[in-house]
């Protein structure tokens, strides 16, 4: 499919986003809107957070799947951060997710990419995480094209909003379609006077018919695909707008 109109060739929108665990799927709404998506893989691990673990739902409701990280120290980058495969949760997670789909056909494919995936234990959760939203991005016939930030050469000194700089111009972007949350930490004024213009996301988060009688939101991917399946995930991004769209 055509990613931009013709009189807007020389553009070039990228995204970039911390890698996440099974991600929602507003992160693939941001992914299938770019040009190119960037994994910002070399900030510093958090704990408690996305970078790790999702929900998917349940019968009984929403429930984490979590991926153990080892004890590496506070200034652990992302990129540097190791999973611990001390607990058998690999295994607990497939079954966790088979039984809490069991009724929908979408989620075999799915689940054969998390026992590749899992069967390969990498190192690092990087290689687990972004291979795994490269591989979901292209079961759902998404065309962006991917990198990871940790490539890019960074000024000892930049602070967030120069390291997007950084990243944006050794991408040849344009254009940057950010988080909502960066409204709060993101100098569009400085990428604009640097030739880089920045829209923020505004995502309305569809419904669909989901486990349990009550509506769930911010769920996994894994939940979409399983209620609608990827020809459902396909049509909803087909719906939304694209970059260079209104050009």
């Amino acid at each position: 499919m055509a990613r931009r109109s013709d009189d807007a060739r020389a553009k070039k929108c990228i995204g970039i986003l911390q890698p996440v665990y099974l991600p929602w799927i507003g992160y693939f709404e941001q992914i299938e809107y770019v040009d190119h998506f960037v994994f910002q893989d070399d900030v510093q691990y958090t704990k408690n957070d996305w970078r790790n673990r999702n929900r998917i739902c349940t019968k009984a409701g929403p429930t984490w799947l979590i991926v153990p990280v080892k004890r590496d120290g506070l200034h652990t980058r992302l990129h540097e951060s190791r999973i611990d495969y001390g607990r058998n949760w690999a295994r607990k997670q497939i079954l966790t997710i088979s039984q809490a789909y069991a009724s929908s056909p979408f989620v075999a494919p799915v689940i054969a990419m998390l026992q590749e995936a899992f069967e390969a234990q990498p190192e690092r959760l990087t290689d687990l995480t972004i291979p795994l939203i490269e591989r979901l991005s292209s079961h759902l016939s998404i065309a962006s094209t991917f990198s990871r930030a940790s490539d890019v050469p960074r000024a000892p000194d930049a602070d967030l909003t120069a390291r997007l700089l950084e990243i944006a111009q050794a991408n040849d972007a344009t254009d940057l379609y950010l988080g909502a949350k960066g409204v709060a930490y993101v100098d569009t004024g400085f990428l604009a006077q640097n030739g880089v213009s920045v829209t923020f996301q505004d995502f309305v988060h569809p419904e669909y018919s989901q486990n349990g009688p009550e509506f769930h939101s911010h769920m996994s991917i894994l939940d979409y695909i399983a209620s609608v399946g990827p020809a459902g995930v396909r049509h909803w991004l087909d719906s939304l707008p694209k970059f260079g769209a209104h050009g």
